[in-house]
């Protein structure tokens, strides 16, 4: 797969076959990208520091609100399942869904670049659907 580099901008290709490396990756520039729970954390140093900044009282905020899924049967379901059904946050999720698969429609099967850092319910739903 190719990547640019957030950083600097220069392309460079990683191996699918051996993806996701545990080690993080490496631009040519020697820009370095960690990789946590499967997840490549692929943002230039400027926003990866406001992150780190922000992250740590959101996920505070974010266990008191009750809004956590932590019934991994809901997540295939998502973002139709009865545990979310009438969430206003969920309507938008829905709604954003149906653009992207109208979108998408057009261009046929696409390989797509999920960079949320939800639960995954939008990655699986386009693969569903043929995407990569």
């Amino acid at each position: 797969m190719q990547l640019l580099c957030p950083d600097c901008r220069r392309p460079f290709q990683i191996d699918d076959a051996t993806w996701p490396q545990s080690a993080g990756i490496t631009c040519p520039s020697d820009h370095k990208f960690a990789v946590r729970d499967g997840v490549l954390e692929f943002v230039d140093a400027v926003l990866a520091q406001r992150l780190a900044d922000f992250l740590p009282p959101f996920s505070t905020i974010r266990a008191g609100d009750d809004k956590r899924l932590v019934d991994p049967a809901v997540y295939p379901l998502l973002p139709d399942a009865p545990a979310v059904r009438g969430n206003h946050e969920w309507r938008l999720r829905t709604y954003d869904l149906d653009v992207i698969s109208r979108l998408l429609a057009k261009r046929g099967r696409q390989r797509i670049l999920d960079f949320g850092a939800w639960n995954g319910w939008l990655s699986n739903r386009l693969a569903a659907s043929g995407h990569q």
